[in-house]
């Protein structure tokens, strides 16, 4: 074989998946910008609340990265490098890596599909609503099987 298959989001799931966001953010009400990326990191699709903060949105795309490339939520990658000083420093020089929790990766069984990331309110109301967000679409944000 001389081709590799991928497998990624679509857009049209990314489309429903951040207007779903949004709404579990207005439910909550909390201003949120959600984004997802396919697994090389490029943004599919954008949503913000009308009042959302503007560094939320780049962060939610930062977010949504980290988590697609590393297929690791930015918390866990966090806590993974954070025992380690020169893998630390070394992440900490890289544009679009962020730490910030609310950013997951998207899986479907074994493979990441995308990435999620929620930026806007407080730490706990991101991560809440990014899981919620995947598991109401039959997906996990960590590998399973």
């Amino acid at each position: 074989m001389k081709s590799i298959e991928r497998r990624e989001i679509t857009s049209n799931l990314a489309f429903q998946m951040v207007g779903s966001a949004i709404q579990l953010a207005e439910q909550k009400n909390v201003e949120v910008c959600a984004a997802i990326c396919d697994p090389r990191g490029h943004l599919v699709a954008l949503a913000r609340t009308d009042n959302v903060m503007a560094p939320a949105i780049q962060y939610s795309i930062d977010k949504a990265w980290t988590a697609a490339n590393f297929a690791i939520s930015t918390q866990g990658l966090y806590e993974r490098v954070s025992v380690k000083p020169a893998v630390s420093m070394g992440f900490s020089n890289r544009d679009r890596v962020l730490f910030f929790p609310g950013g997951f990766p998207i899986f479907e069984g074994d493979k990441c599909i995308g990435g999620l990331g929620i930026s806007g309110a407080k730490d706990q109301d991101d991560i809440d609503i990014a899981q919620a967000t995947i598991e109401k679409f039959d997906l996990a944000f960590e590998k399973t099987a």
